[in-house]
């Protein structure tokens, strides 16, 4: 990615590693480098983990044209996307596999077992009133609400909807209660270093962190063994984006999802009532995959003309 140092991305040209973890920006940038390219002829598998993340946006359709690029140097790749929230399933395999000409898709088999583990979800609200109150008592009660969560569990993990948030929960915990947040606290979002964000992964992955908060940073991603609690700060926006959230919890097959949403005010507390309904009864958002991205065509066109002379028809 990004990340990856120059003198490591030099040592895989001479030794190329059995499986390369990338970004569909830094995949469409290897194939146009000359070098790096003739270690992609041999692929086998092309493995889209999280692919309802990339399908609904231009990032999806970039890599949907990096991928057809990809097949035509190593032609016998097999393509398997991954996600544990998804729909409609035919449509985003479709997305997935690509077409062999105009009109018939490339043939797929799909395996659905979205729905294999127990859901214990609720919303929570820190006082029974949420009209006859002042900000203060509100402020107040979901810090002793959070507080109580997080310490009748060994790992809480805590999303907000901004990074700024992330921050201040981080701050109001530590400040509230003295002495217990100190060391067994860490925040978790892409503004970080990514130096600060392998040494929280990690401590959450050995159990060091009491809780974690973060904004999106961790919904998709690292399996962590240990969280047995995931509290949302607010609407997740989407039911498929809090099943992803709470999925982070109880990451050991046959373990229970345990999820708590927290709603701080009357809209709040409908548009996530509704959403827990959906997310209970295995209703899913639907996929709307863009269409006619000429912005990203233009760009892998102008890739491909760097790449080598091509016939207009091909």
């Amino acid at each position: 990615t990004g990340d990856t140092p120059a003198n490591e991305r030099a040592k895989m040209l001479k030794n190329p590693p059995h499986i390369l973890i990338t970004t569909p920006e830094s995949l469409a940038l290897m194939l146009n480098a000359p070098k790096f390219r003739e270690n992609l002829r041999t692929v086998q598998w092309a493995i889209i983990d999280e692919i309802h993340s990339l399908a609904e946006n231009k990032r999806g359709t970039h890599l949907s044209l990096t991928l057809e690029r990809l097949q035509v140097l190593s032609p016998d790749i097999t393509r398997i996307g991954l996600s544990a929230t998804i729909a409609p399933l035919e449509e985003i395999a479709q997305f997935l596999v690509g077409k062999e000409d105009e009109k018939t898709y490339r043939a797929c088999r799909i395996v659905d077992v979205q729905f294999l583990k127990k859901l214990d979800l609720k919303v929570l609200c820190p006082l029974p009133d949420l009209v006859n109150v002042t900000q203060k008592q509100v402020h107040a009660a979901l810090y002793d609400l959070l507080d109580q969560l997080i310490q009748d569990h060994k790992s809480t993990l805590i999303f907000t909807n901004t990074r700024s948030a992330t921050e201040r929960v981080i701050h109001h915990l530590k400040e509230r209660f003295p002495g217990r947040y100190d060391s067994h606290i860490g925040a978790h979002h892409s503004s970080l270093s990514r130096e600060h964000r392998l040494m929280v992964e990690n401590q959450l992955k050995e159990g060091k962190l009491k809780a974690c908060v973060s904004s999106t940073s961790l919904e998709l991603g690292i399996d962590i063994g240990f969280i047995d609690l995931v509290v949302l700060l607010g609407s997740p926006k989407s039911v498929a984006r809090c099943l992803q959230r709470v999925g982070r919890a109880g990451h050991k097959l046959h373990d229970t999802v345990k999820g708590r949403i927290i709603v701080l005010d009357r809209d709040d507390l409908v548009e996530c009532s509704v959403l827990l309904k959906q997310a209970l009864e295995k209703k899913l958002d639907r996929i709307h995959i863009p269409k006619n991205c000429l912005d990203v065509l233009a760009q892998h066109v102008y890739g491909m003309a760097i790449e080598q002379p091509h016939n207009v028809e091909d």
